[in-house]
């Protein structure tokens, strides 16, 4: 998840970062220019950070909502639920590939089509691959 978060970081803060040539304005600055498209590296690191403090809290806190005896309650199954984080996930780093396109920084734009390329295809080889991890293995039993 820190990984994820740190990577769509990559796409997103250079494109913030040249706020004032799109509708988003002039929002910040750094004091020195970073190493990638001058955002610095130490940025980037810590996204990854936050992102890993906020899942560890968030899975901590559930473990312990659940010993308490916290429980969902009512209908929670929805169609296609499943597919609502990587939707938002991808709506966004969408957005920035077009805003990042559209202000004519190619070289950004196709930096961040190669992340979006390596994130999208992670899923995809676990798809193509299928579920084996699930598939019970097959084992002589002794004696038999």
């Amino acid at each position: 998840g820190g990984v994820l978060m740190m990577l769509l970081d990559v796409v997103i803060d250079p494109v913030a970062f040249l706020g004032d040539r799109w509708f988003l304005g002039q929002i910040y600055t750094y004091r020195e220019a970073g190493d990638y498209f001058h955002i610095p590296l130490t940025n980037f690191a810590g996204w990854f950070l936050v992102g890993a403090a906020i899942l560890f809290v968030f899975t901590q806190l559930d473990a312990w909502l659940s010993r308490k005896g916290f429980h969902d309650v009512g209908i929670r199954e929805v169609a296609g639920k499943a597919l609502w984080g990587p939707a938002m996930y991808f709506s966004v780093l969408a957005f920035n590939l077009a805003v990042t396109f559209y202000i004519g920084e190619w070289l950004l734009g196709l930096c961040g089509v190669a992340v979006a390329l390596l994130v999208l295809a992670l899923p995809l080889i676990k798809v193509a691959r299928g579920n084996r991890m699930a598939e019970p293995t097959q084992s002589p039993v002794v004696g038999e």
